[in-house]
């Protein structure tokens, strides 16, 4: 099994990323050593998004406003990164750069 087959594709690309930004953050996840260093990137970008829906919610903005059923979600997706890097850490050495 694969990553590729593990991982839901998108229903739709969103025209409002553009390619370089998609570009930078695929190059911030891939350039690090090791699985460790990937999940520190990753956690710390799932992280950054859950704190600009936190402050959103708190704006004035009207409609555009965060629901809280929108925070939960992003929470469960950053506990999710969180976890995610805390396996990283304390997997045995060489046990997370398998792929297989």
């Amino acid at each position: 099994m694969t990553a590729e087959t593990t991982v839901p594709p998108l229903a739709e690309f969103d025209p409002s990323i553009s390619g370089e930004l998609l570009d930078a953050l695929i190059e911030a996840v891939v350039l690090p050593p090791d699985p460790h260093a990937r999940s520190a990137v990753i956690c710390t970008l799932v992280q950054e998004m859950c704190s600009t829906l936190e402050f959103l919610q708190g704006s004035e903005n009207g409609s555009g406003r965060a629901t809280d059923y929108e925070l939960s979600s992003m929470h469960q997706l950053a506990r999710a990164a969180y976890d995610h890097r805390l396996r990283m850490t304390f997997t045995p050495n060489g046990q997370a750069g398998r792929t297989s």
